[in-house]
């Protein structure tokens, strides 16, 4: 920041309220954490700055973002970091510079500098890791962007759906002894829900006493093949379309239900949303 200046707490809390998901660690520190879509992030005190300018003084404020994480980490919380930085007008030094031909001097914050460096500094920590790890989880980078607009936007669509349909939770697991992470949807039979893009339904079936049965799991095409004549899709401003079943159509697409070519839900393991990677 620019000598003579001061680090604006009241306005750098005021930014990261308005971003949402911040929660304050201590005087100094605050955490970023998305309970949907798993990413995490920390500004905190920067005990070690490298020497500056005699026009600038430090801001005394470190952005610290993890690798050998799946790539929308880095496009999710550095838009943060660049809209902290131009609001505040704080200039940003990137240890990974290098990585852009740029020499890691301060700077104004860019978006799309900021994603190349850390994206090529992922990519080696994912190199490191992967021979050490031969199953390490991995997903393709389309559908693991894909996964991650719909479950940033999953709130939004339950907002706006309301009570005529649940917009459901994106599982991420994968078949035991394979490293391939699986995207799943569970569906309570009948139940009026949207079906966004994934690879695997669970389908649940409600008892008389309102208790769940797990009936098995069903590749997703499966279900867009029996069950499409009945699904409609979304049309909400500002949000990608997804199929959905609406209330309207939810019995016929019970009955239908049946004929699922169902295998029993077993030999699945959980997979944090952290926990896999998305190579190119």
């Amino acid at each position: 920041m620019r000598r003579g200046t001061t680090l604006d707490a009241e306005r750098l809390a005021g930014v990261l309220a308005r971003q949402h998901h911040w929660k304050r660690v201590d005087a100094k520190a605050w955490r970023y954490e998305h309970p949907d879509t798993g990413v995490y992030g920390t500004l905190e005190p920067d005990a070690d700055g490298p020497p500056l300018p005699a026009d600038l003084i430090a801001a005394d404020l470190l952005a610290n973002l993890n690798y050998a994480r799946p790539s929308f980490f880095g496009r999710e919380f550095l838009p943060l970091i660049v809209e902290v930085a131009n609001t505040l007008d704080l200039r940003v030094i990137d240890p990974q510079d290098h990585e852009i031909g740029s020499d890691a001097k301060p700077k104004i914050a860019v978006l799309e500098e900021l994603v190349a460096t850390w994206d090529a500094g992922n990519a080696k920590s994912v190199g490191i890791a992967r021979p050490l790890a031969v199953d390490l989880p991995r997903m393709s980078r389309a559908d693991a962007l894909v996964w991650w607009e719909y479950m940033r936007a999953r709130a939004e669509y339950q907002k706006r759906l309301g009570a005529t349909a649940f917009a459901p939770d994106l599982r991420l697991v994968r078949r035991i002894g394979t490293d391939r992470v699986l995207r799943l949807v569970i569906w309570v039979e009948g139940n009026p829900a949207l079906f966004p893009a994934c690879d695997l339904v669970a389908v649940l079936r409600p008892d008389a006493k309102k208790q769940f049965e797990m009936r098995g799991v069903v590749d997703s095409a499966a279900v867009g093949d029996l069950l499409g004549p009945f699904m409609a899709e979304t049309g909400f401003e500002g949000l990608p379309p997804q199929r959905f079943l609406p209330a309207e159509r939810a019995d016929r697409a019970r009955q239908r239900a049946g004929s699922l070519p169902l295998e029993a839900f077993a030999g699945f393991d959980p997979v944090p949303k952290d926990g896999f990677i998305d190579p190119d």
